[in-house]
């Protein structure tokens, strides 16, 4: 028994830690957020022929080198490129626009291609649309647990199912904030579904120890 409580004090212990570490990464260098969501630089160019993503990718590889960047296909003939950075310089464009040309024989002119400043995008508007859908989700299971649990203090089952995901939730986040991983909607949407299933596990779990208690 005293081995056990040794066991949960330093578990707990760790995910204080965990969550403490995690805050100071974010309060120092924030989350790792797409280049697109923070205020860039971006750059459109009109090939007028067919381009692959790997060729201008190969071109923006040999103008940017290590600093960071995003290149993406648009237009619906593929014949246009735009790249993201979180700041393009006038030598960087017109290199962009020379090895262009170099490259699929064209004639675009450097003064024809501007820079465009893109601003910052906040995460909570990126989310903003999802916000009532959730709060609506999460009503109806709270209203569900109630009727099901309304004869077995559904009060602290609700207590302690919102305290599982609020911790559930700290930790993955610190977890994201430590490991760099991207702040994105794909780590939006996993944290959901790591809250549902929670709630899921959760809700078996109790419903199965009501069920043997009654044996």
């Amino acid at each position: 028994m005293k081995l056990d409580n040794n066991r949960n004090k330093l578990i707990l212990l760790g995910i204080v830690l965990l969550i403490i570490a995690g805050v100071v990464v974010v309060l120092l260098k924030g989350l790792n957020v797409p280049l697109t969501t923070q205020k860039h630089d971006q750059v459109s160019i009109v090939v007028a022929k067919p381009i692959t993503i790997e060729e201008a990718k190969g071109i923006c590889k040999e103008v940017f080198g290590d600093k960071k960047h995003e290149v993406k296909i648009i237009e619906i003939f593929n014949d246009t490129y735009s790249v993201e950075a979180l700041s393009i310089s006038e030598e960087e464009k017109n290199e962009l626009v020379d090895k262009t040309n170099q490259k699929f024989e064209t004639e675009i002119q450097a003064e024809n291609v501007s820079i465009n400043s893109i601003d910052k995008v906040r995460l909570r508007d990126m989310f903003l649309p999802y916000f009532i859908p959730l709060a609506i989700s999460a009503v109806c299971i709270y209203v569900y647990i109630g009727f099901r649990f309304r004869d077995y203090s559904f009060g602290k089952i609700l207590l302690s199912i919102t305290c599982n995901i609020i911790v559930t939730e700290a930790i993955v986040l610190s977890l994201i904030a430590i490991c760099r991983i991207p702040a994105n909607r794909v780590t939006f949407f996993m944290m959901v579904a790591i809250a549902l299933v929670e709630i899921i596990v959760y809700l078996i779990y109790k419903d199965n120890k009501i069920k043997n208690s009654k044996k």
